[in-house]
């Protein structure tokens, strides 16, 4: 038991010394006269651009979606009688 708590506790140091390199090796390593952390900074800032127009997108299309639950619901279609129903089967199978 004390000993699983200890690997975790080992492996939770493990990544966080890893993580700690990556975000110090991204400040320091130059690429291009920038850092690596300006080129991702950037390149995220022009995603985020590019997401706006895929939000509005998702809301127009959610608000299509609301829009024809509500007409569904307000249509005033009647229910098909089981007589009509076999009557309609007869003349669309001859």
């Amino acid at each position: 038991m004390l000993g699983s708590f200890f690997g975790l506790v080992g492996q939770v140091f493990k990544w966080t010394f890893i993580v700690i390199l990556i975000l110090v090796g991204g400040h320091l390593v130059h690429w291009r006269g920038e850092s690596v952390s300006d080129h991702v900074k950037s390149t995220l800032g022009v995603v985020e651009g590019l997401k706006q127009p895929a939000m509005q997108l998702a809301d127009k299309a959610g608000e299509l979606g609301r829009d024809l639950k509500v007409g569904a619901a307000n249509s005033g279609a009647e229910k098909i009688s089981a007589e009509e129903r076999a009557r309609l089967r007869k003349v669309f199978h001859n």
